[in-house]
């Protein structure tokens, strides 16, 4: 049985209502945000044939709980009637705040076999996607991401800069690998491997995306992070990705009611532990995680840039960029 999605931050609704809702002219076809899950999983879930009405309630229970949360491209177009939408390597992204389980009488825990379902069930998503427009796509990866990695902390009475936020990502990160892989093995035996070109044996992905042969699995790359910041403020204004709370997420009427402190943490140590989360994330996930850091503050210090440009080398990441926040950093106290 499923419930009305809940909307907690009006920005979540003007988001909504501004980039994603399906109108024409004054018309609204979307009266709800529920109408707008099933619009995407409906178009989405028709590939599926005669187990369609069974997986479009599944997408739809998913995108409910703001658990998956769909590509843009999806949520705008899908089911409306525009046919050439272009889905090059499309994303599902996973909030890591909604698997967080908080008992009347223990403590909060993270729910790691609901997490696997879902990642699981993202490929599936994104599989069905593919097939629904592969005619205007030129490439096979799928993109099954994460956002509100410090939501997560926050639930959880976890600081960002803690040993216990490290061992976090790197058990999230293996978790989401093993579950993409897993499903993308099972979409191989049931569907095949990804398209290939005729007479070769070489996925027609472009660049460099194919990063094992299509015989191992159905898609050759399954996880992708990236900053999604419209996504965010969608999903109840959820942390970008794997980034720390800023102010103004806080500011709208925050889901956990935990203490916070408001001054911003020292600069050089924050970018630190924004790339070691990286770091342990990043032996995981496909491809690389190379979004911008972000950061507090009037400006950044050269000793500051090249600690991080020495620690992202540390554990092969890119070399860092950075991003100025508007509003402090915040951690738990």
């Amino acid at each position: 049985m499923s419930f009305p999605t809940k909307f907690t931050t009006a920005i979540a609704v003007d988001t909504w209502d501004a980039h994603f809702r399906w109108r024409v002219g004054d018309d609204l076809h979307d009266r709800t945000i529920d109408a707008t899950w099933r619009r995407v999983a409906s178009a989405v879930a028709g590939v599926e044939s005669d187990d369609a009405g069974k997986w479009e309630q599944r997408f739809v229970e998913a995108f409910q709980d703001w658990r998956i949360v769909p590509d843009a491209r999806l949520l705008k177009w899908a089911g409306t009637g525009v046919t050439d939408i272009r889905l090059d390597s499309p994303r599902a992204t996973l909030n890591l705040g909604a698997f967080v389980v908080r008992p009347q009488v223990s403590q909060p825990y993270f729910d790691y076999e609901s997490f696997s379902e879902m990642a699981a069930l993202a490929v599936r998503f994104l599989d069905d996607a593919w097939l629904t427009y592969e005619g205007k796509s030129s490439a096979t990866a799928i993109c099954v991401g994460v956002m509100g990695f410090a939501d997560a902390l926050a639930a959880l009475g976890c600081s960002y800069v803690s040993e216990r936020a490290c061992d976090f990502a790197s058990a999230l990160g293996k978790t989401l690998s093993a579950a993409c892989l897993e499903s993308s093995l099972r979409l191989m035996q049931e569907r095949g491997t990804c398209r290939l070109a005729p007479g070769t044996n070489q996925c027609k992905a472009a660049g460099d995306f194919c990063r094992a042969p299509c015989s191992v699995s159905r898609h050759p790359r399954t996880t992708a992070i990236h900053s999604q910041h419209l996504i965010g403020l969608f999903a109840n204004n959820a942390s970008d990705a794997l980034d720390p709370i800023t102010g103004s997420a806080w500011d709208m009427d925050s889901r956990w009611e935990l203490p916070m402190r408001a001054d911003p943490l020292d600069t050089r140590q924050m970018l630190l532990q924004q790339i070691r989360i990286r770091g342990l994330f990043q032996p995981w996930i496909d491809a690389p995680i190379d979004y911008p850091l972000v950061y507090s503050g009037d400006r950044l210090e050269p000793e500051a840039i090249s600690a991080c440009t020495r620690l992202a080398s540390q554990h092969h990441l890119p070399e860092p960029r950075f991003r100025k926040s508007e509003r402090a950093i915040l951690s738990l106290a």
